[in-house]
């Protein structure tokens, strides 16, 4: 901006000056500044728009991030207990299967005794067919 006097000495009027300035001012930079104003409220907008979708964002992955960790919790907590229930049922399937071995072998020892018996009084009687043949022959002879 010029200075309004010159060596001490006024150019004009109030008036006079407030013309000069006038005419000095551009009209197009008040518009620009308009535009410009109305630009960066523009992207203001976008802006506070962006944040609330972000905030809203935000708020929908810490709700989710709790919803999968009660997810992990819950999964961890029925892991844990169908692995203790797997342990049990191995254990009671464990011990099922030693008494059907031991029966097995109670089993085994009873047919293992019945085969002696069996073959004992096989002999028995292959002994006293031979006997009773001697016998008959002897009879036949007399």
């Amino acid at each position: 901006m010029e200075l309004l006097h010159d060596s001490d000495e006024l150019v004009g009027s109030l008036d006079c000056q407030l013309k000069r300035l006038e005419e000095k001012i551009d009209t197009s930079q008040p518009i620009a500044l308009l535009k410009d104003l109305h630009r960066q409220d523009d992207e203001i907008r976008h802006f506070k728009n962006v944040e609330t979708t972000m905030n809203t964002v935000a708020s929908s992955v810490k709700e989710l991030d709790g919803t999968i960790r009660k997810l992990e919790e819950r999964t961890g907590s029925k892991f844990t207990e169908m692995t203790s229930q797997i342990k049990v049922t191995e254990a009671m399937v464990a011990d099922k299967h030693k008494g059907l071995i031991s029966k097995i072998n109670n089993i085994n020892s009873r047919i293992d005794n019945l085969e002696k018996k069996i073959d004992f009084a096989v002999r028995e009687l292959k002994s006293e067919t031979r006997k009773t043949s001697f016998l008959r022959k002897l009879l036949w002879l007399d």
